[in-house]
């Protein structure tokens, strides 16, 4: 799935739904986003009320030459 600008926190139910169980779902989220959407504040949240499990969160290089990461999530359904 590819989508354009940072994922909405609350579709991350549905992003995961659409996989098989126990699938990876690795969602990556621009750094800018992470911080105006307020990812770092819910993302645990939403892991407790969606059932999903984050197996690995890693920054990676993203748009080098503005200064922006990216969060690159690695997630499984609960």
């Amino acid at each position: 799935m590819f989508g354009y600008g940072p994922p909405h926190l609350a579709d991350l139910p549905r992003i995961i739904d659409t996989a098989a169980p126990s699938a990876p779902v690795l969602v990556t989220v621009n750094g800018m986003g992470w911080v105006k959407m307020g990812w770092e504040d819910t993302l645990h949240a939403m892991q407790d009320a969606a059932g999903l499990e984050l197996r690995a969160r890693s920054r990676i290089f993203h748009l080098l030459n503005k200064g922006i990461h990216a969060e690159l999530l690695d997630l499984r359904r609960g």
